[in-house]
This record gives C-alpha cells, sequence and structure tokens, in this order.
C-alpha cells in the first residue's frame, strides 16, 4: 500500500506535469491575442481618448469621459501601437496571477497547487473577454494589491497605508472599484487593525487626483462628478447577459461549486473577506452583464476555492483540477482568433482616410474601434466625445446629426446602426435617412460595400 507521504509526493509531481502543460496553453492564448486579437469596441473610445491624453488633452476639461482616469493615463504612457497597449493589459492580468501565488502562498496553499491556482486565473481572464483593451484588469490588479498588503500587515501602519493607497488606485482605474473599500473596512475593524492608517494611504491618491484635475487643470468638482455619475450605459449589446450565452455564465456558475459543498468546513474570516469582495465586487454584474465585468471577481473567486479546498476531503481537491483541466481544454478550444480580422480592420480604416484624412470630425454610426483606427475626431469633445452613441437619446442623436460635417454609417452594424436607427425614428417621428436630407447629407463614397460616408453639402 502507498504511504500517505509518497501518495503526496507522486500527487505533487503529477500536478507540476499538468502546471507545465497549463503554461504552454496560457503561453499559446496570449501570444496568439497580441499577435491576432481584432481591436474590440470599448478600445475604440478608451484608446482615442489615451492617444488624446498623450497629446496633452486632459480628461474632464478637454474630454468628456465617464470613466475614472487612471487606466487611460497609464496607457498613454507605453508607445502607440496595439500590441503594446494589449501588453499593458496582459501585464496587469499577469499581475493578478502573481498575487492571486503570493495571497494562497500567505495561507500555506502548497506552492504546486498555487501556481495552477494562478494559472487557472489566467485563463479565465482569456475566457471572459481578457484578451482586449478593457479597464478592468487594473481594477482587479489594484483590489489584488490592496487585499495582500492587508493580509500582510498585521497592524503594520505602513503596509495598511500601501494597502489603502492600492484600494484608492482601484477605484481610480474605474469606479466598480469603490465597491471593495466596505468589504476592506470591516476586515480591518474586524482583525482590530489600525483603520486610520488605511484610510490615510486611500486619501492621498485622491488628494493627487483632485489636486492635478481641480487646481492644476481648473475643473470644478462638480464637473468630474456630474461625467463620472453617466448612468447611459446601453441596455443591449453582444456581451449582455441574453446575448453573450447562458453557456458562458454557467462556466463561471460552475466554477464555484466546489465551494458551495465546501463552505460549511471553511468559514472564518479570511473566507468572509473574499466571499465578501466577491460579492461587493460581482454587484457590477447586477448593473451590468458584460462577460469581462467577471475579471473583477474571477482573482477572489480562485482563492476563496482554495482555501475551501485546504481544509477539505482529498476528494474534492481532486475533483476541482479535474474540473479545472477540463476548464483549459475547453477554454484552449474556443478562443481561435482568425487572423484576417485585425488587418481587415485596419485596412477599412487606411481606405476611409482615403476619403477622410486623420483629424476629421465625424459622428459614427459603426463599431467604436473605426474611431481610433482612422484617429477621427468626434464632433465635439463634450457630447457625444468619444462615448457610444447607444448612450444618447433618439433626440440628442438629432441634435448630433444637426452639428455635424460627416457621418459614417455601418450599414450591416445592428449594434451600432440599426438599433441607434430604430430609436431616433421613434423619437423624431420620420426615417433616418430623410432627416440626412432634410440636414443636406450626401453620400459621397462606400468602403468594404458596408461603410457609408455622408457629407454635409
Amino acid at each position: 500500500m502507498i504511504s500517505n507521504e509518497r501518495f503526496k509526493r507522486i500527487g505533487t509531481m503529477a500536478l507540476w506535469g499538468l502546471n507545465a502543460i497549463f503554461i504552454f496553453i496560457v503561453e499559446k492564448i496570449y501570444l496568439s491575442a497580441l499577435v491576432f486579437a481584432p481591436v474590440n469596441d470599448d478600445a475604440g473610445t478608451f484608446l482615442s481618448l489615451t492617444e488624446k491624453i498623450r497629446t496633452g488633452s486632459i480628461l474632464f476639461k478637454d474630454l468628456h469621459s465617464a470613466y475614472m482616469p487612471l487606466s487611460f493615463y497609464v496607457l498613454a504612457s507605453v508607445p502607440a501601437d496595439y500590441r503594446v497597449y494589449l501588453g499593458t493589459v496582459f501585464g496587469f492580468m499577469f499581475g493578478q496571477a502573481v498575487l492571486v501565488y503570493l495571497i494562497l502562498r500567505h495561507f500555506q496553499i502548497m506552492r504546486a497547487l498555487s501556481v495552477f491556482a494562478s494559472l487557472s486565473v489566467l485563463l479565465l481572464l482569456a475566457y471572459y473577454e481578457g484578451l482586449f483593451v478593457f479597464t478592468e484588469p487594473f481594477v482587479a490588479f489594484f483590489g489584488l494589491l490592496a487585499t495582500y498588503f492587508i493580509l500582510k500587515s498585521k497592524n503594520n501602519a505602513w503596509l495598511l497605508g500601501l494597502a489603502g493607497i492600492s484600494a484608492c488606485l482601484s477605484l481610480l482605474s474605474k469606479q466598480y472599484g469603490l465597491f471593495g473599500l466596505p468589504v476592506f473596512v470591516v476586515y480591518i475593524l474586524f482583525n482590530r487593525q489600525k483603520l486610520m492608517w488605511f484610510l490615510v494611504g486611500y486619501a492621498v491618491p485622491l488628494i493627487c487626483f483632485g489636486f492635478y484635475f481641480c487646481v492644476i487643470h481648473q475643473v470644478p468638482v462638480v464637473e468630474i462628478l456630474s461625467q463620472l455619475r453617466h448612468t447611459g450605459y446601453a441596455t443591449h449589446g453582444y456581451m449582455a447577459m441574453g446575448d453573450f450565452g447562458f453557456t458562458n455564465h454557467l462556466m463561471f456558475v460552475l466554477l464555484a461549486v466546489p465551494f458551495v459543498f465546501l463552505v460549511p468546513w471553511t468559514l472564518n474570516r479570511d473566507v468572509l473577506l473574499f466571499l465578501g469582495l466577491c460579492l461587493f465586487l460581482g454587484a457590477a454584474l447586477l448593473i451590468r452583464p458584460w462577460g469581462h465585468y467577471f475579471g473583477l471577481i474571477i482573482g477572489y473567486a480562485i482563492i476563496l476555492e482554495m482555501l475551501a479546498l485546504s481544509a477539505s476531503p482529498r476528494f474534492f481537491v481532486f475533483a476541482f483540477i479535474g474540473w479545472s483541466s477540463f476548464q483549459a481544454y475547453y477554454i484552449s478550444k474556443i478562443i481561435n482568433f482568425d487572423p484576417r480580422i485585425r488587418p481587415y480592420q485596419m485596412a477599412v480604416a487606411q481606405e476611409i482616410n482615403q476619403i477622410w484624412p486623420q483629424g476629421t470630425k465625424i459622428l459614427l454610426y459603426a463599431a467604436p474601434e473605426l474611431m481610433w483606427l482612422g484617429h477621427f475626431d468626434p464632433i465635439n469633445n463634450q457630447k457625444p466625445s468619444y462615448w457610444f452613441l447607444s448612450n444618447y437619446s433618439g433626440t440628442e442623436q438629432i441634435q448630433f446629426i444637426s452639428q455635424a460635417q460627416h457621418i459614417l454609417i455601418d450599414m450591416s452594424d445592428w449594434l451600432y446602426f440599426t438599433h441607434e436607427r430604430e430609436k431616433i425614428e421613434r423619437e423624431g417621428g420620420k426615417p433616418f435617412f430623410d432627416i440626412l436630407a432634410e440636414q443636406h447629407f450626401k453620400r459621397v463614397g462606400i468602403v468594404g460595400n458596408q461603410y457609408e460616408l455622408w457629407e454635409r453639402l
């Protein structure tokens, strides 16, 4: 009969072998994304703002933004190349994996299992739209960094201060970073640590933020809050719950199955910390169930499972490893980028630029990435700015049409044209193209048999 020690040694060796396979899969997925991943819709907004910031424009003053600024300023600090932008985002995702490993080692989870969990984080992030330019990786990284400092602090003022700074940087990356704050505060108080140092650290980036925007660039606080409280997120989209796919969300639900059964064995203050972070940050999914919002909680969910598994019967550990291995195989099979898409996107933008040069102010009824790929400007930097037209009413959009000189329309795009045309016609009381005719617009070109270019006569 095999002794428990020998059985553990064999299991550890097998797990390291599985980790090697996972590393190969992760490397394949992320390198493939760097080369072939298409420019996603949100990148058109984010990268347009980023490159305007690089040229000296000030967010909230020269440019309307409903987003916190940190991620844009980070991206503005790197070379203006899509692969570099993607690589920067991936860097924050790999940073999450490293922090998950460090947190698990803090809880004395065996090294092989901690590496396995970290690689699982990268695979799940890739599955949930992590291979594109979004701001969630910045939020999650700084949130995990704050968590790590809190766990390591043992009432150390400096570490608690660093935790506060990290938690605030999570907020400054996107508003959803605020959701983790009450959980951190309760955990610190529950452990009778010095909350004051955490709050002092939290205040430092906020003071810097206020000094930079409100004092140096004289942007009124009311104006910043007005832009950040924008709540006009579209309720439709290919990544919404109904369109993103029930099975895709079911994958994450199944990820939590082992934990559900193991809660009674592991309920303690550390488990409650990560459970609280999952629940509070997961609230973003109740606001809008975009696939990439899962990236806010994947790291915490994996840590939660590891804490549960560490105190559970061996069977559950093997069950988790088996399930995660199936996930890795499934994810590696479905993530397959068409190498023709990104070059096609760039070719379309270049062809449009032959008619309308870079810097042309346009109203865009097409996928937002064209705004960045063609280096176009919005008709007004305040409204609509680089914001999605779907966030404005039909009446507001008719006003935008009256201000525009150039309108780009993707006739095949349901999300960004057909849906908005129906909204405009419903609120304006007349056909969309009749409105264009009344405003003296004329079609001056067609690109790729789907993009129509309209100019005011």
